[in-house]
């Protein structure tokens, strides 16, 4: 796939996002739009507020010593090697669930800042793309990624989908790059005006997103619900050792006996929360607690209203 692995790194390393026009995967090139209902597993003895902080623990992932990052900016799709129709489809339903979290998306040709590449050979793209661009990958700045040794993992990984965020740590009033620190054990610095013990001043905003999909591993996997697990990978920092099983979440697509079909309102939950709490809180423990806050309020009062 030299020509597609070529397309990939033009597109990652600054071009456009525009149609791409090879594939390997040929599904159904009229896929549904997953409506099923996969409800909860409910797990006897333990709160929703229990249930909440145990999926936040497993499956956020930030830089070390800060807190999640979210995208404060439009976001712009770019999926390489994939036919014409595929690719719209993921672009389309990132873009869907990018729109539902208030944020706005780039037009056709703009510079890809979530680049999902699809590859019959992904650890040999993955180091591939690292090399070329080391410094888009790790930022000199400190708190920017998850560290050396998961880049190592990135690019070694034998999983279905691997994926890297990038963000950096801005001034929650005016959006400038705060100061980064010279250790790796102390968190960015910035002097900002109205911080105090609950507001640090400063928020994480994503800055990049690179997915690659390993084309030999997706084996039967429904492409709608491939689509729903790119998108939340697309809007969060997830860890990729999470093992959700406690909770019907699209995370489980690949490390479940039961295929997921599509992205479940928990997951939606996750993602609004995220987005709606507060972004620039004193330590990463206390913005953990918001977004619990804010999803506990909302299943309880999609419980009130009758939903589920």
């Amino acid at each position: 796939m030299v020509s597609s692995s070529v397309m990939a790194l033009a597109l990652l390393l600054g071009g456009q996002a525009s149609p791409p026009q090879t594939t390997q995967l040929q599904p159904d090139p009229q896929p549904t739009e997953a409506q099923a209902d996969l409800g909860e597993v409910t797990v006897l003895g333990r709160s929703l507020d229990s249930r909440v902080e145990s999926f936040i623990e497993e499956v956020a992932a930030p830089p070390k010593g800060v807190g999640l990052a979210r995208w404060h900016r439009d976001v712009c799709i770019g999926v390489a090697n994939l036919a014409q129709p595929y690719a719209q489809f993921v672009v389309d339903r990132v873009s869907e669930v990018a729109l539902d979290l208030g944020l706005n998306t780039g037009e056709p040709g703009c510079k890809a800042n979530v680049m999902i590449i699809f590859a019959n050979d992904a650890s040999d793209v993955a180091r591939r793309i690292v090399s070329e661009d080391p410094d888009g990958f790790r930022p000199a700045l400190q708190h920017t990624d998850l560290g050396r040794d998961a880049l190592d993992r990135f690019q070694n990984s034998d999983a279905p989908v691997r994926w890297w965020h990038v963000s950096l740590p801005v001034s929650a009033d005016t959006g400038d790059l705060a100061i980064a620190l010279s250790s790796d054990d102390e968190p960015p610095s910035l002097t900002v005006r109205g911080s105090s013990r609950l507001r640090s001043g400063i928020r994480n905003d994503l800055a990049r997103v690179i997915i690659i999909v390993d084309m030999t591993q997706l084996g039967e996997t429904r492409f709608s619900a491939l689509a729903d697990y790119l998108a939340l990978l697309s809007m969060a920092q997830i860890n990729p050792d999470a093992e959700v099983s406690s909770e019907a979440s699209i995370l489980s697509l690949f490390n479940s006996g039961t295929l997921q079909d599509a992205m479940t309102d928990w997951d939606m939950n996750y993602l609004r929360s995220l987005y709606e709490a507060p972004g620039d809180r004193p330590n990463p423990a206390y913005q953990a607690r918001e977004i619990g806050r804010v999803m506990v309020r909302s299943k309880q009062a999609a419980s009130d209203a009758g939903g589920d």
